[in-house]
């Protein structure tokens, strides 16, 4: 019922392999990271006149397991197919391209770099004011010190992370529902 009457779209970031032991240990420095960095990056690249221009609307979600119950941090969005521009009091529906005219939200490219470079950031942040002192800090030669930090960041980085936009498989509702399993009850059930 408060959908709006709009498309969507739906956006998957995933932390890279790499990074996932670093999460497991220190669970709400790098997921709290995660659901900060997805959605103010997507605001802020909609906001760009370069892109959209508007104010989206959004709603996140953290997944940390696959199907196979292996560790695997991700964070799923549901996006507005376009969003409120206030200064001109107006809907600017999403782009389009090709012959089909299909909707489009953002590069996938450009997502994936800002979520990158934000997630870079806030865990600098967070290293600078000692949240990764609090945990195990043996098996993670990189929290030695600020250097070693942001060396292992930039590598991590330097490669591209897995990223998914595309509208939502079935409609806005299905994707709702999928996401709603793990917000209003236990999303693995006892059998599993």
């Amino acid at each position: 019922d408060e959908l709006l009457p709009v498309g969507y779209f739906h956006v998957v970031l995933t932390l890279p392999a790499d990074l996932r032991a670093l999460a497991m240990a220190f669970r709400s420095v790098v997921l709290g990271a995660m659901m900060q960095a997805a959605p103010d990056v997507i605001a802020t690249l909609c906001r760009d006149e370069e892109h959209l221009g508007a104010e989206v609307g959004q709603l996140t979600v953290l997944h940390t397991w696959k199907r196979d119950l292996g560790w695997h941090p991700h964070v799923h969005l549901i996006v507005t197919a376009g969003g409120w521009d206030d200064r001109h009091q107006r809907w600017i529906p999403a782009k389009t391209y090709g012959s089909t005219k299909k909707p489009f939200l953002l590069p996938a490219a450009v997502l994936r770099a800002a979520f990158q470079r934000q997630m870079r950031t806030l865990l600098l942040r967070a290293y600078r004011q000692g949240r990764f002192s609090d945990g195990p800090t043996t098996g993670f030669p990189e929290l030695a010190d600020l250097a070693a930090f942001t060396a292992r960041l930039d590598q991590s980085i330097a490669k591209p992370w897995v990223l998914r936009i595309e509208p939502p498989f079935g409609g806005p509702v299905q994707v709702l529902k999928y996401l709603g399993a793990y917000v209003g009850r236990v999303a693995i059930s006892p059998s599993r």
